[in-house]
């Protein structure tokens, strides 16, 4: 009796399942591979997919199924080592497992091409062919037979580089019937020593502890909380364990939040180790992100640096994790798979029993509490490394400033010394453009965002007023809107304005910029990089992209311009992003021999969210904020979710999150489900968002409770209408 078989195979599409199909007619079911790319009929089209099973059984009748067109990669392009691992993130966020899988992908892995290159090889076919005889009048293809057959095994193109044309001369011997080509891929790790350069620093004695402790568990499964202060050589701890675990034959994955941190991480990274090395961002081509992940895949990489989407590389001896910042907001992706990348590595790190590390001189409350539990276990580096002190940090009282200016007189003061002294100044604005809001002096008209109704921020530079929210530009307008006057005036501050306040309080000083408008070109912020490492006095001017990871020697004054943009936000975690900013930016300055300084300008010195963090540290801050979770049942003291509904129409999201949340509320034992609301930014793109958070202490009740939600949210008719989501751990409220 003969055997029926069928594939079970996922399939890019929102749709929460995986699809049954039969074999292609005349292929053999052996060649097939878990984990191969599949191209299959779908509906009047045709998807690729991902086969995750070769079964005897389907709960689908064998006349309905269709067959599949072609396997599209001779080999499983994901090793069939992680796929419980996908699946289970799958679950974990509710997610398609085929847009999952997708997203682990190359940009191009949905295309019905070969996704991998493979190399020609040459192997003689016909042993008992004379060269004598045949090849007389042919002294070089003769020679080149006699190397190919004195070879064990295939032969490839760059190892006949000793031949002159000897592409040529395989295509006479190959239409000669004696020597015959094939593809190869070798996806088996290659073992490849990475070269060790460079010399290594004196460790501090905590660096020494903490090296020592992480090593013990380099063989299974642990996670570690690595609290160090700005400056205290968390880098140097983790150059030291990536070093271990080369030595043992295995890879590091060492993850940055954001590019703008990637390229001097990995230039520390190339200053230790000398060869098969990565490094993989967003902002990589297509082309360039396929040839690293091949790269990766045919285990050439030891060393892979990369921002969030990294945790997906197929590393097939993977060693250790570490998550440098791992409280970044970066980590976590904010549209279509909304995956944590600290979250799922953990995961990942688990499933495969290596050790994870998590770093940061301001570790997430999340983290801090799963430490408090014993989860992870932490590690402090208290001091800075070398002769490095902590910077003093200064309260400036901007209550009695002169309101023209974004930079008090204090402080332009402060940086005229630091200058004199021949050293670098930082000041720290995280909004760019040159004023966030363009005003009428007559009627107090401001213009907004017609699809956003969200004032525009005024560009002087492009004469152009563009919203933040969807990128929406327009030119200036002469006169106003409401009132026809003309007297239309830029408000408050951005990187621009204070540009050029700068520039006339400081001529002839070189001053850079650094924001989303300033490096939006391919390689900009590198070359801005290499600027600031060159000698002289400068002042640097920038957002968050300057505030965190950079270590700049010659920096010892820090000004943060507008400390407040925190204080009174509408998500719960406001104060804890405010207190972790604050402190990475005032860490930039002071990190060589020169004392650091840091002035923050504020409204509110007498806040009490300054007293606790200035005078207790983040330490102290961060007991206070886990009180004030605890008594409000929030994270991390309980888990969390967030159904967020978008419409043209503001009566079809609003309706939609109502009707799932009134048909729900007598199963609401175990969970804490709030009235849907709208979003603290209600309109954006021309549409109307609302969204309704639900939470439980008890993790596995709440995804009980977001399974029965989704399956009615599905089944509603406005479901079709509204787009909509949900976001497991929600890390933004807006």
């Amino acid at each position: 009796m003969t055997t029926s078989w069928f594939l079970k195979i996922a399939l890019p599409t929102p749709l929460r399942r995986t699809f049954d199909y039969l074999p292609p007619e005349n292929g053999l079911i052996e060649q097939l591979q878990i984990g191969q790319r599949i191209l299959v009929p779908f509906g009047r089209s045709r998807l690729t997919g991902i086969l995750l099973e070769k079964t005897t059984h389907s709960d689908i009748a064998k006349e309905k199924l269709k067959q599949v067109i072609c396997a599209l990669d001779e080999q499983s392009i994901i090793p069939d080592t992680l796929l419980p691992w996908f699946k289970r993130i799958a679950d974990y966020y509710h997610h398609s497992l085929g847009e999952v899988l997708f997203t682990a992908l190359p940009p191009d892995a949905k295309r019905d091409k070969s996704l991998l290159s493979y190399e020609i090889q040459w192997q003689v076919c016909n042993t008992d062919f004379e060269t004598s005889q045949s090849l007389q009048r042919s002294p070089k293809q003769a020679a080149l037979f006699e190397c190919i057959k004195n070879r064990k095994g295939p032969v490839g193109l760059a190892e006949l580089d000793s031949f002159k044309d000897p592409l040529r001369l395989l295509n006479e011997l190959e239409n000669k019937g004696v020597i015959a080509r094939s593809e190869r891929l070798n996806t088996q790790i290659k073992n490849k020593l990475t070269h060790r350069i460079g010399t290594t620093p004196v460790l501090t004695s905590a660096q020494r502890a903490a090296l020592h402790e992480i090593k013990a568990h380099l063989q299974h499964f642990q996670c570690f909380l690595l609290k160090g202060i700005t400056g205290s050589g968390k880098t140097e701890v983790y150059l030291q364990l990536i070093e271990q675990v080369i030595e043992q034959g295995k890879q590091a994955l060492l993850l940055a939040p954001e590019i703008g941190l990637t390229p001097q991480l990995f230039l520390r990274v190339q200053q230790r180790f000398e060869n098969h090395l990565g490094v993989m961002h967003s902002n990589m081509s297509a082309g360039d992100r396929k040839r690293l992940w091949q790269r990766i895949l045919e285990g050439d990489v030891n060393i892979l640096v990369g921002t969030r989407s990294a945790v997906f590389a197929p590393l097939p001896k993977l060693g250790l994790i570490v998550i440098d910042e791992e409280h970044d907001l970066s980590y976590k992706q904010q549209d279509g798979f909304r995956y944590s990348a600290r979250d799922i590595a953990l995961m990942r790190a688990q499933g495969e029993n290596i050790p994870v590390i998590l770093g940061s001189a301001t570790p997430s409350l999340e983290s801090l509490k799963n430490a408090e539990n014993k989860r992870y276990t932490l590690i402090e580096l208290p001091d800075r490394a070398g002769v490095a002190k902590a910077p003093k940090t200064h309260l400036i009282d901007m209550r009695n400033q002169d309101r023209h200016f974004a930079v008090s007189a204090s402080l332009i003061e402060k940086i005229k010394h630091a200058l004199q002294r021949e050293e670098q100044a930082l000041l720290f604005l995280n909004r760019r453009g040159f004023s966030p809001v363009l005003i009428c002096q007559d009627c107090g008209h401001v213009n907004r965002c017609r699809a956003c109704d969200y004032p525009q921020t005024y560009h002087q530079a492009e004469r152009l007023l563009r919203c933040h929210q969807c990128t929406r530009a327009e030119a200036v307008p002469t006169q106003c809107a409401a009132c026809g006057n003309h007297q239309l005036q830029p408000l408050g501050f951005g990187t621009e304005r204070v540009m050029e306040q700068l520039s006339e309080a400081f001529p002839g000083t070189e001053i850079l910029r650094i924001d989303r408008d300033t490096t939006r070109k391919r390689g900009a912020f590198e070359e801005i990089l290499q600027q600031i490492e060159k000698p002289g006095p400068k002042i640097l001017l920038g957002t968050q992209m300057i505030a965190k990871g950079h270590d700049f020697p010659n920096l010892t004054l820090v000004g943060v311009i507008d400390a407040d943009q925190g204080l009174f936000g509408a998500d719960f975690r406001s104060t804890e992003r405010l207190a972790q900013l604050l402190v990475q930016v005032a860490g930039r300055a002071g990190r060589a021999d020169k004392a650091g300084h840091v002035y923050i300008q504020t409204h509110q010195p007498e806040h009490p969210f300054f007293k606790t963090l200035f005078e207790n540290g983040y330490q102290g801050f961060s007991r206070q904020a886990l009180a004030e979770r605890q008594q409000a049942d929030f994270p991390p003291y309980s888990y969390s979710a967030l159904f967020r509904a978008e419409s043209a129409q503001a009566a079809d999201a609003r309706n939609l999150l109502e009707a799932v949340s009134n048909s729900l509320g007598g199963m609401t034992q175990h969970i804490t489900a709030y009235d849907p609301i709208p979003a603290p930014l209600e309109k954006r793109a021309n549409h109307y968002r609302f969204q309704w958070f639900i939470c439980s202490a008890d993790r596995t009740e709440l995804h009980r409770f977001l399974h029965l939600a989704l399956r009615t949210m599905e089944k509603h008719p406005l479901s079709r209408k509204v787009r909509w989501h949900l976001d497991v751990d929600p890390m933004d409220m807006s």
